[in-house]
């Protein structure tokens, strides 16, 4: 079972995003400063630090270690039908259109971004984020295939080797393998390996650390770090990884050794929503699609405020019911079949 709070903050750095892209639909009416309309991107890092704590902590830790093959099917069961699925509205779009291109298809395919000598973007454009997902993934699985602490050793070389080459040669192959965002999901290893032995009375310092730097941000700004591609590219993905990934471990961190923060009456539905996070995070973009066609062929205008709570509240809405009708049929549509019994048992992946 995952710490509760680390879940409930994989809704909040969902809700982020999602406060984020409807500012976006509301701008520029919302006249809001670009450090504040654009500071919900932060839910990106955030979610990158969660992953490499949740992966190690139920892989890698609490007396076991995952079966390399389980693990591996349980990832790609859990990001890519659903994603695959709700990329098609795009892809059909772009087809209408004639803006689709044959290199964002293949990004979207393989969640290889780099092809045809420059960083590709896939069809569904946050789809990004699952490039990064998908490669500290294969990493996870090589290291419980091999099951040697040598594994490790050569993938920390493979990588900083891949970001002295990305600094070299600027090739958009290593912009992705050597790229300094990385290093968010290596700080949620971290924490996973450190939650155990951290007291208690550190947490609430450590939020409250993480919230005050997370404001100092927004105040005297931070650059472009929240734009994908000068992620992507590696152009700012360092200055990003410190400005934002930091702090982003700092909550983690706090969160996981942290007393619930809810009631046991209210507990149950933010863990579920936290669960809900995926299918809010790839849906929210069609729904704000569709609420600005609507209210353009209606030539009704909103003000800002209630354009971003109904694009918010909207998008979470469509997102929860997405992931009780399509994701978790999905997922029991494609998992695995049980092992016989006497077979060695396996955790359930977390999510």
């Amino acid at each position: 079972m995952l710490v509760t709070n680390v879940q409930v903050l994989r809704f909040v750095a969902a809700a982020l995003v999602i406060v984020a892209h409807s500012i976006d639909l509301a701008s520029p009416g919302a006249g809001l400063s670009n450090a504040l309309q654009d500071f919900g991107a932060v839910g990106v890092d955030i979610f990158f630090v969660i992953s490499g704590f949740i992966i190690t902590r139920a892989g890698f830790l609490g007396g076991h270690r995952r079966d390399p093959r389980d693990f591996a099917i349980g990832r790609i069961v859990r990001v890519v039908p659903l994603y695959y699925l709700l990329t098609v509205p795009w892809i059909i779009s772009g087809f209408r259109s004639g803006s689709i291109e044959m290199t964002s298809l293949l990004t979207t395919l393989t969640f290889w971004p780099a092809i045809g000598g420059e960083t590709v973007s896939p069809v569904l454009w946050l789809g990004w984020t699952l490039s990064f997902e998908m490669l500290f993934y294969a990493a996870a699985s090589l290291v419980l295939l091999v099951n040697r602490p040598w594994i490790v050793v050569v993938l920390a070389v493979a990588y900083f080797a891949s970001w002295i080459a990305r600094e070299v040669t600027s090739d958009p192959a290593f912009m992705f393998l050597g790229n300094p965002i990385i290093l968010e999901f290596l700080m949620g290893v971290g924490i996973a390996h450190v939650t155990k032995s951290t007291p208690a009375a550190v947490a609430r310092p450590l939020i409250v650390l993480a919230a005050a730097w997370f404001i100092v941000t927004i105040i005297v700004g931070y650059g472009g770090i929240h734009q994908s591609i000068l992620t992507t590219t590696g152009t700012l993905s360092l200055q990003r990884a410190l400005v934002w990934g930091v702090p982003a471990a700092l909550l983690v961190w706090g969160s996981a050794i942290d007393r619930p923060w809810t009631s046991s009456s209210t507990v149950g539905s933010l863990v579920w929503l936290g669960g809900a996070s995926y299918s809010m995070y790839l849906i929210h973009p069609l729904f704000l699609r569709g609420l600005d066609v609507v209210l353009s062929t209606v030539s009704m205008s909103l003000p800002w405020p209630v354009l971003v709570v109904i694009g918010t509240g909207g998008s979470i809405v469509v997102g929860a019911l997405t992931y009780s009708l399509v994701e978790q049929p999905l997922m029991r549509l494609f998992k695995p079949k049980k092992k016989a019994p006497g077979a060695q048992s396996v955790p359930a992946d977390a999510r």
